[in-house]
């Protein structure tokens, strides 16, 4: 019995090591041939035309989006004409990376119930998200959300920092 009880630990250990030698002897990819290089650079191009892209072409595409959150009046839902350009630039970037989600995050200012800001909230999200549906994106890919007064952008009364918190945000749930 005693044999059996040394046999496994030492059966794990020996795959333990093949598997850490395995490992250690492969290829460095860190170190691409320019030939390579060139050609994944092509197709990773190809794919962002596609809307599929890599990773670092969707950043930089986000990065130069410059997505920001989208303002309200007091007590309003409906998008201010001064805020559409900031809609449309994600609608941009939503037609040129297809397989996207973007979660709207409907905010309000602590000023009235607790339960009306939670619901101007969620009207300021699904007015954003007419907005994008109408620019042809398509509503599956926009859940909404209202977080009411609970998170505050800017904490103080004052009307600067109530108008920082009527707001809609954009966050990147799906890439």
């Amino acid at each position: 019995m005693l044999g059996h009880r040394t046999f496994l630990p030492r059966v794990v250990v020996a795959v333990a090591i093949a598997v850490v030698a395995i490992a250690g002897c492969a290829k460095d990819k860190s170190v691409q041939d320019p030939a390579t290089s060139e050609a994944a650079l092509k197709a990773g191009q190809e794919l962002d035309q596609k809307g599929k892209g890599s990773a670092g072409a969707f950043d930089e595409a986000v990065a130069q989006a410059d997505i920001q959150p989208v303002y309200f009046d007091y007590d309003r839902a409906n998008v201010r004409k001064s805020e559409i350009a900031k809609v449309r630039k994600v609608a941009d970037l939503m037609q040129k990376f297809t397989n996207i989600e973007i979660q709207l995050e409907g905010h309000a200012d602590e000023r009235g119930s607790t339960d009306y800001n939670f619901v101007l909230g969620q009207r300021r999200a699904e007015s954003v998200k007419e907005l994008l549906v109408s620019y042809g994106v398509g509503a599956n890919r926009l859940p909404v959300r209202s977080f009411g007064e609970e998170f505050p952008a800017v904490n103080a009364q004052t009307e600067e920092a109530y108008a920082k918190n009527r707001r809609v945000e954009f966050v990147i749930t799906k890439r």
